[in-house]
């Protein structure tokens, strides 16, 4: 077929071209940030791990 780009191919352009700029356009919630600490009764001080989140 001419001029077929194979899904692959166009979903990495796609994320290379987001994640240029990932770290510096998205950053946490803090809306989620607070109501993990509440949920989880946090003290103050407390620190967490974001595993498994951003450009990885």
């Amino acid at each position: 077929m001419s001029g077929y780009t194979p899904v692959k191919t166009m979903n990495e352009k796609v994320y290379n071209t987001i994640g240029v700029n990932y770290n510096v356009n998205r950053t946490a919630d803090y809306r989620v940030i607070e109501k993990i600490i509440k949920l989880l009764n946090l003290p103050n001080g407390s620190i967490l791990a974001d595993i498994g989140a951003g450009t990885g």
